[in-house]
């Protein structure tokens, strides 16, 4: 996220697309990451929030573009859906991680 204003200078036409890559990509990260004691698509979704509640100050007080309320919210739906997912790909690629 700290990238992103370095990002819109060198190349301003994946300025506005930059942060939600990286968003993304660290939803994903989260949620692999997890360490569910439940299921793992609550653990995975869990920890994506939390990642976009770390990286929320850096998009509201560095923006390249205007962030409306709408990308917000936008952001925290992807959270939860790339983090569920990515939290049970986790879990059953640890699975069979430790099986063999």
């Amino acid at each position: 996220m700290l990238a992103t204003p370095v990002v819109g200078m060198v190349v301003p036409a994946i300025a506005s697309a930059w942060p939600w890559a990286v968003s993304v990509g660290a939803f994903a990260l989260a949620g692999l990451r997890a360490r569910p004691a439940g299921p793992a698509y609550r653990a995975g979704a869990a920890a994506a929030l939390v990642t976009l509640a770390l990286g929320l100050p850096l998009l509201l007080l560095f923006p390249i573009v205007p962030v409306r309320w709408t990308d917000l919210i936008g952001l925290a739906v992807s959270a939860v859906l790339v983090g569920a997912i990515s939290g049970v790909v986790g879990r059953k690629s640890s699975r069979t991680g430790s099986n063999s």
